[in-house]
């Protein structure tokens, strides 16, 4: 089998738990208490995007850090609330991280949630032990679509980015990836397969993706 693959790098939300329609109610909450108006089409636009960039869309202006790390705390506070009880791994996933392993593959995660949320999903699922480096929206100044989150990913785990794939939800995570340089699967939970078509190739779960099409796709 081709060694060129190296390392497949995760994003976190919408590929390790199917959680959009949790972050899409805390935002709906976080948005009454401060009556800003949106709707699930827009928030579905930024999602993949740092509270940075979200936070300033919605607030119209930007925001000094202290107010901006107070109010991304309030949300993400509010999500993990709403999640807790109801928080599972996206089907499929472990038995993948499993085979990913045996195989001697690099796991990444690379992710603009905060770490608050990092640990909440990792703990919860119990699954931090499977990721060799972890970048989160603590290291990054740009948020996805720009490639900064994968590049430093990357960087992290000493390779190049023909050496590694990476699964992603989001346009702008899709985006993002292929500005680093990777290959891309997209998995359709957030959105739907006809919506994630500049990935290389599009799954619906980790229960139908095999090693063998890692390897496949590497080499194209």
């Amino acid at each position: 089998m081709n060694d060129k693959l190296k390392a497949v790098i995760f994003d976190m939300d919408g590929v390790i738990v199917n959680n959009h329609e949790y972050h899409t109610r805390a935002w709906f909450a976080f948005c009454k208490k401060f009556n800003i108006s949106t709707s699930r089409k827009e928030l579905l636009s930024m999602f993949g995007g740092t509270n940075k960039d979200v936070l300033e869309q919605m607030f119209g202006r930007p925001l000094e850090k202290n107010e901006l790390d107070k109010l991304a705390s309030q949300k993400e506070k509010l999500y993990r609330e709403i999640y807790n009880n109801d928080i599972i791994e996206t089907s499929g996933l472990t038995s993948f991280l499993e085979r990913i392993k045996f195989d001697g593959l690099l796991i990444g995660l690379a992710t603009s949630a905060p770490p608050s949320n990092v640990s909440f999903v990792l703990g919860s699922l119990d699954i931090k032990s499977y990721f060799t480096v972890i970048v989160d929206d603590s290291e990054i100044i740009n948020g996805k679509p720009h490639p900064e989150t994968y590049n430093r990913a990357i960087s992290k785990l000493k390779l190049t980015p023909e050496n590694c794939i990476v699964i992603e939800d989001s346009v702008r995570g899709i985006k993002s990836a292929r500005a680093a340089g990777t290959k891309v699967i997209g998995i359709a939970t957030t959105n739907s397969k006809d919506e994630l078509l500049l990935a290389h190739h599009v799954i619906e779960s980790f229960n139908e993706l095999m090693i063998s099409d890692l390897h496949e796709l590497a080499t194209k």
